[in-house]
């Protein structure tokens, strides 16, 4: 049976085309969890039927649909002196066909992926779950790789790694007026995992201490109080005398 990894990929050139339905790019997703480290799959149209609860042909007009446009590449190995399929082999394309086409933000959208798939794959295919506690109540959370986050992401992605990572804190929808900010961290080399996983352990930044309830996304994407983060500022391991200086910088 296949073995999908935990993620998936739905780059933005597929996310936007009206040519593809939106099963069709359910399908592409599911593909890319899929692909092993050689950035193929080989699963067959039995287990989409199986998972999609949809019928063969449906399945084949779906991936013909894909291939057509360029997102996917087939591959057919057949049994000798034979017209049956003894293997097939699915290829998430490295660049979509040379069609145009526009994003909401009319950007134009190229190649899918800024590295080769299967390193993509390699990086997304094992996720780290890691446990935390705090006062008394476990959390758990489930980080991206720092490295994929950084070199790869986009604005959208860095808000739902901090979602999914701060959940004490209130959900952010992307505002213009942090773009700046964004735009400076996803450059940065700062591990943005490490980051929200010290703001989301920090009693004082997640108000669990009910000093301070300030705090949020756009706060913490300020250089200025990432600095203070990453240097151990808001950490629980501070004495009582710390907790007057947190009040002060809290509110900067």
């Amino acid at each position: 049976m296949p073995n999908p990894s935990y993620y998936s990929i739905l780059t933005a050139d597929i996310r936007y085309n009206q040519n593809i339905t939106d099963s069709e790019k359910i399908l592409f997703s599911e593909l890319t969890a899929l692909a092993n480290k050689n950035g193929y799959c080989h699963a067959s149209n039995k287990y989409f039927t199986s998972i999609y609860n949809v019928s063969t042909r449906t399945i084949q007009n779906r991936l013909k649909k894909l291939k057509d446009h360029g997102f996917i590449k087939i591959d057919l190995e057949y049994y000798p002196q034979s017209k049956r399929v003894m293997t097939r082999k699915i290829y998430i394309s490295n660049t979509n066909s040379e069609e145009s086409f526009t994003t909401p933000h009319e950007e134009s959208c190229t190649s899918p992926h800024e590295k080769p798939f299967h390193r993509v794959v390699k990086e997304l295919s094992h996720p780290r779950a890691e446990t935390c506690t705090y006062n008394n109540t476990r959390v758990s959370t489930t980080s991206i790789s720092s490295t994929s986050v950084n070199t790869r992401a986009s604005p959208e992605e860095l808000i739902s790694t901090f979602n999914q990572i701060c959940k004490t804190l209130r959900p952010y929808q992307f505002n213009q007026s942090d773009n700046e900010n964004i735009q400076k961290l996803l450059k940065s080399n700062i591990d943005v995992i490490k980051l929200f996983q010290t703001v989301e352990s920090s009693d004082y930044l997640t108000g669990r201490n009910e000093r301070w309830k300030g705090c949020n996304f756009s706060w913490v994407i300020k250089p200025e109080n990432i600095k203070k983060i990453m240097d151990g500022c808001y950490t629980n391991a501070k004495s009582k005398d710390c907790n007057e200086f947190f009040d002060l910088v809290g509110k900067l």
